[in-house]
């Protein structure tokens, strides 16, 4: 005996799907594949015997399914809404939680345990929009039927050879919306990627990031790529500025200083093995283009499952694009003019102990193995105090190569927190982002690992 269901479907469901032959007439909120998927052969509507029922019951049963869709897509953001205010009071209390155990400390100042309790307060915010957005993401990536073979069939195959060809074959081997990093070490073409993006003599990691820079911008900037364009670009430039270029100063000033005083760094130390020309340009060019993406961001668009609202939280109500980026590119201003002050006070120390050298080139002393004088009375010439205008009289004579060095990795290494951005999750907590990346047509879709075989 037939039982009439416990769930009846609200009237503006049912007007919005009404029973009709044809299956094209199922409502676009079920979800674009809604009804391939229900009249589809491996669907579980093909258990029915289509034999008996007929082909009209088939296509009406097809539409009683994609009505049975558009329910259960309502039923879960009713479900959504209603645990949202309780998942917000447990994260709250786990705040409360940490907070305390933070500043458990009986002899912390009070200043800093309330510095610690508004970074604690800041980081929440952004962790309770990213658990709301993951939530959301999670229904809309099932119901909206953006499958894997879907996001990868999006767009038009370009013409080979043409310029959106390479765009798209350039995009998708760098920033490929099915690969994580573990599929990217398997591509042989992300080795080559990173070896251009590391290498900073003639300008070729500058040439590299601006031509991904306008492959980027030139189709529907996404807001995410735009935030990963100069999260990678500070990395890297902290990598092959700072750490290797540390590396190597150490390595060189090893080698350049010799036993008994004398040393050879005035000729070949890693300073003035150092091509100052080309690595003027890196840093300039680095510092122009994470600049020239950051302000690209108010044009971006978004492509991922689900945009937060600017209103979600209060932190996130005052975060525009980006996130907390902006006060990211604030501290990366700060850290190039505290750069500069350096480069120009070495630089004028610099240019003072060779005043005082040539003051005492007459002095007598012995020449060491490497070509340095020294001995007592170069010592004693150089001891005396010197006024501040004496090297300003000879700035043709000034030399860089020290000072260009040493700020340069100065201004490098100060970019260690956007490597922090860089880490899994707190980009997405910390930037207000969702992932996305580009298929093999270059358009921008959301990342979507393919389904396990």
């Amino acid at each position: 005996k037939a039982q009439r269901p416990r769930f009846t479907a609200p009237r503006q469901l049912a007007a919005a799907a009404p029973l009709s032959p044809n299956p094209s007439a199922m409502p676009a909120s079920a979800g674009p594949s809604a009804r391939e998927e229900c009249c589809s052969p491996m669907s579980s509507h093909a258990l029915l015997p289509w034999s008996l029922v007929g082909s009209g019951g088939r296509e009406r049963a097809c539409d009683l399914g994609g009505l049975a869709t558009t329910v259960q897509h309502q039923v879960f953001e009713n479900m959504n809404d209603l645990a949202k205010p309780v998942r917000h009071k447990l994260l709250i209390s786990i705040r409360e939680i940490i907070k305390e155990a933070a500043v458990a400390d009986p002899d912390m100042e009070k200043p800093i345990q309330e510095y610690i309790k508004r970074c604690i307060n800041l980081f929440w915010g952004d962790l309770m929009v990213f658990v709301d957005m993951s939530a959301e993401d999670a229904m809309e990536q099932h119901f909206k039927g953006r499958e894997h073979k879907h996001l990868a069939s999006l767009g038009d195959v370009p013409s080979p050879c043409s310029p959106i060809w390479w765009r798209s074959l350039f995009l998708y081997s760098i920033l490929p919306f099915d690969k994580s990093i573990f599929g990217q070490l398997k591509d042989p073409f992300f080795w080559v990627h990173t070896a251009f993006s590391m290498v900073s003599l003639y300008g070729i990691r500058v040439s590299y990031y601006s031509v991904l820079l306008f492959f980027i911008l030139m189709q529907n900037p996404d807001e995410f790529q735009i935030v990963q364009f100069i999260i990678m670009l500070k990395g890297t430039f902290f990598l092959s500025g700072g750490v290797v270029q540390g590396v190597r100063a150490c390595w060189g000033y090893l080698h350049c200083v010799h036993p008994g005083g004398c040393h050879t760094c005035d000729r070949n130390g890693p300073a003035y093995t150092l091509d100052t020309t080309t690595q003027a340009v890196d840093l300039l060019g680095t510092f122009t283009l994470v600049w020239v993406a950051y302000i690209s961001l108010r044009w971006s668009v978004h492509h991922g499952w689900h945009k937060v609202s600017a209103k979600d939280t209060e932190i996130a109500r005052k975060a525009s694009h980006g996130g907390h980026l902006h006060h990211l590119m604030m501290y990366d201003l700060l850290c190039l003019s505290v750069s500069t002050v350096l480069f120009c006070y070495l630089a004028f120390e610099d240019a003072g102990i060779l005043w005082v050298h040539q003051q005492a080139a007459a002095a007598p002393g012995p020449l060491c193995a490497g070509g340095t004088r020294s001995g007592p009375n170069v010592t004693a010439a150089l001891a005396p105090p010197r006024s501040a205008s004496d090297p300003l009289h000879h700035l043709d004579t000034w030399d860089f190569h020290r000072a260009f060095l040493f700020g340069r990795m100065f201004y490098a290494l100060l970019s260690t927190p956007f490597v922090i951005f860089r880490l899994p999750g707190l980009n997405t907590i910390l930037t207000h982002t969702t992932m996305t990346g580009y298929n093999k047509q270059g358009r921008c879709v959301t990342f979507c690992l393919p389904p396990v075989k």
